[in-house]
C-alpha cells in the first residue's frame, strides 16, 4: 500500500508541496516515487526528511557495530573513532526520537481522513517506472567500511611490501579494522590497497629518479672545473662524495657525463666558429679598405701593411686572432679583386661593370682598376 506524502513538514509547522510519494515493495521495504519525474529511489529524498532527519544525515558522526554486536562510532571527517556516542550525534537522536513520535501522531490522523481510492497505487508506480537496482543500506554500509580499512592503512603509512599479518598487528586495534566481520573482506581491502600503494610508489622513485638525474646533469653543466675533454676519471675523483653524484645509479652517471661532455664539445665548436666567421668578415672589410692592396699584392706585403693599419690595430674584437683567419679573408678578396680584373678585358674605362662584391653596378674607373 502507497502512503502518499504530497507534503514535506517544515521547521515552524509549515507545509510545502512535494511530487515526491513513498511506498512499500513488496518485501517491505520503503521505496520513494517521484510523480513528476517519473523517478523512484531506494533512498529517502530530502523533501520527505524531518528536521531531524536531515541533522542526522549531516552529522559527521556515524554509529557501527563490531563482529561481536558492540556499537563503535565514527567521524568521516575527522577520521576520529570512539567506543561511547559523541555529545553531537547524541542531540540529532534525541531529536529525531521526539520527531518521530509527533510524525507518528500525524500520520495516524492522515490516514483517518484518506479515501479509499488512491491517485497512485504501488503497482501503477512499479508499472511507470522500474524500481532502481539501488545498493542495499548493507551493501552500502559495507562500501563505507572498507574504505574506512583503506583509510587507515594509508594513515599508518602500510608499505606495499607489507605482509598481512604485520598489517593486522599495526591496526588491529582501531575501531575502523572491525566494520568488515569477515577476514577474507579485510585481505581483499588490504590486497587492492598494496596494489594501490605499490604503483604510488613506483610513481614516487621515478620522479625521485628524474630529480636526481637532473641534478647531477645541472652539477655538471655549470661548474666550471667541466671541460669538454675532461675524462670520465677525473670526474669521479672530483665529483666522488658530492650528493648529487652518489644519487644516481653508476650506469645513469656515466651516460651523463657522456652527453654533457658531448653537448660542451658542440657549444665549444660552434662558439669558436662563429669567432673566426666574425674575424673574417672584419678582415675583408679591412683589406676592401686598404687602398695599397691590389690583385698583385702578396700575403707577406699585406702583413707588412697591417702592422700599419690603424683600422686593424686599433681594433679589439681582432685580439686572439688566427693568422689562418687572416689569410683566407685575404685570398678571398683577392680572388674578389682578380674577378673584377678579368671582366675588364672587354671593357674600358668608365663603362658599367657589375660587380658582385658589392651587389650593384659600378663604374670602372682607373682609380678602381689600381687600388
Amino acid at each position: 500500500m502507497a502512503s502518499n506524502l504530497g507534503t514535506a513538514n517544515q521547521e515552524g509547522g509549515g507545509s510545502e508541496k512535494t511530487p515526491w510519494q513513498e511506498h512499500t515493495a513488496p518485501d517491505g521495504r520503503k521505496y520513494y516515487y517521484n510523480t513528476e519525474t517519473k523517478v523512484s529511489s531506494w533512498t529517502k529524498p530530502d523533501e520527505l526528511k524531518t528536521a531531524a532527519e536531515q541533522s542526522l544525515a549531516s552529522c559527521p558522526w556515524k554509529e557501527y557495530k563490531t563482529e561481536q554486536g558492540r556499537s563503535y562510532y565514527y567521524n568521516s571527517e575527522t577520521k576520529e573513532s570512539s567506543w561511547v556516542c559523541p555529545p553531537e550525534l547524541q542531540t540529532v537522536l534525541e531529536n529525531q526520537t521526539q520527531s518521530e513520535s509527533s510524525a507518528q501522531v500525524a500520520v495516524e490522523t492522515e490516514a483517518v481522513k484518506k479515501t479509499e481510492t488512491s491517485s497512485t497505487t504501488p503497482v501503477a508506480a512499479a508499472n511507470e517506472k522500474q524500481e532502481p537496482a539501488a545498493p542495499s543500506k548493507v551493501d552500502r554500509d559495507r562500501e563505507i567500511a572498507r574504505e574506512a580499512l583503506k583509510e587507515l592503512l594509508r594513515e599508518k603509512n602500510i608499505s606495499s611490501t607489507a605482509s598481512w599479518e604485520y598489517a593486522s598487528r599495526q591496526i588491529g586495534a582501531d575501531a575502523r579494522f572491525h566494520l568488515l566481520k569477515r577476514s577474507n573482506e579485510r585481505k581483499q581491502v588490504f590486497n587492492e590497497y598494496k596494489a594501490q600503494k605499490g604503483r604510488e610508489e613506483r610513481d614516487l622513485q621515478r620522479q625521485k629518479a628524474r630529480e636526481s638525474r637532473e641534478a647531477f646533469r645541472n652539477l655538471l653543466e655549470n661548474n666550471e672545473k667541466v671541460y669538454p675533454d675532461m675524462r670520465w676519471r677525473h670526474c669521479c675523483e672530483l665529483f666522488g662524495d658530492h650528493a648529487a653524484f652518489k644519487a644516481v645509479h653508476m650506469s645513469e652517471r656515466r651516460e651523463i657525463f657522456d652527453d654533457v661532455i658531448y653537448q660542451l664539445g658542440r657549444k665549444e665548436k660552434a662558439e669558436e666558429q662563429e669567432k673566426r666567421d666574425r674575424h673574417q668578415k672584419t678582415m675583408k672589410e679591412i683589406y676592401a679598405g686598404m687602398k695599397g692592396v691590389t690583385y698583385k699584392t702578396t700575403w707577406a706585403k699585406c702583413l707588412e701593411m697591417l702592422d700599419t693599419n690603424a683600422d686593424f690595430t686599433d681594433d679589439d674584437s681582432l685580439q686572439g686572432l688566427d693568422k689562418e683567419d687572416a689569410l683566407v679573408a685575404f685570398e678571398e678578396h683577392i680572388r674578389q679583386l682578380e674577378r673584377v680584373m678579368s671582366c675588364t678585358s672587354s671593357h674600358t674605362p668608365g663603362s658599367v661593370l657589375y660587380s658582385p662584391a658589392e651587389g650593384c653596378c659600378a663604374y670602372l674607373t682607373s682609380d678602381l682598376l689600381t687600388a
